[in-house]
């Protein structure tokens, strides 16, 4: 692949990845890499990439927004969901907390055992299941 082929690729993927779930064409990333005639896996390569993840980044933003936008959402958001007299209260609650947790750092319960008193096998079992989560997440991204 040319960087030319390669570039136009990666736009196409960063077209595609900053476009609503629910309105993606093809739906899935194995549909889009077909589309874009490139190996899963290649997607998968470039998802890991800093350079395009910049790009992703920089994307993202022009995209929705700038951060001081997003606060004003999440403000409209927090007010709906704290006002008893509006009939969308529960619903704005619900997406706030989702909003919320979505930002906040993920931690791996390790069953309140410290590390150092974990066998090899219970610690290779958490991170087995870390890493699982977190290709589970990357692949819906």
């Amino acid at each position: 692949m040319t960087p030319d082929e390669r570039e136009w690729r990666q736009q196409a993927l960063l077209d595609w990845l900053c476009t609503i779930k629910d309105e993606r064409m093809p739906p899935t990333q194995e549909a889009f890499a077909e589309q874009i005639d490139v190996q899963v896996s290649t997607i998968q390569k470039w998802k890991k990439d800093p350079a395009f993840l910049a790009r992703w980044e920089a994307q993202y933003r022009r995209t929705i927004g700038s951060p001081d936008r997003m606060k004003q959402v999440m403000d409209a958001l927090f007010e709906t969901a704290i006002d008893r007299t509006d009939p969308r209260q529960v619903s704005a609650a619900k997406e706030y907390r989702t909003a919320v947790e979505g930002v906040s750092p993920q931690q791996i319960n390790v069953t309140g055992k410290p590390l150092k008193d974990m066998t090899d096998e219970e610690f290779n079992k958490i991170v087995a299941e870390y890493v699982v989560r977190e290709k589970l997440e990357r692949d819906t991204a």
